[in-house]
């Protein structure tokens, strides 16, 4: 295991958006799957960035949500579904089709979680 220490949020940030850039040029239809809230929100930014200026391309890649909470959809701010959306699908217009999350409102959250 390697172990790396950076000097502050931003040079984390920036790394782990390189890796994951790199990642995607050698794998163009990655399965890809982001964390929500705070902490991955500059490595986010970065990969937008990367993206839209022409770096890298995310749109042969499929995505997998990692959690959400049960009870709250995309529509809520705070869930995990909406922030990884505003901060990352919506920028790029990443298709929908290659988005899969879980259904935080469906009836059976155990075939939920078997459909994931």
């Amino acid at each position: 295991m390697k172990i790396e220490v950076f000097k502050d949020y931003d040079g984390l940030s920036k790394a782990t958006a390189d890796f994951i850039m790199q990642y995607v040029l050698q794998k163009p239809d990655a399965l890809l799957c982001f964390p929500s809230g705070e902490s991955p929100t500059g490595t986010l930014q970065y990969l937008v960035k990367y993206a839209r200026q022409g770096k890298v391309d995310f749109s042969n890649c499929l995505f997998v949500g990692l959690d959400e909470w049960v009870g709250m959809d995309e529509t809520m701010e705070g869930s995990c579904k909406h922030y990884v959306y505003t901060q990352f699908f919506n920028p790029l217009k990443i298709d929908v089709n290659k988005i899969f999350f879980f259904n935080a409102m469906a009836e059976d959250l155990e075939k939920e979680c078997s459909r994931i």
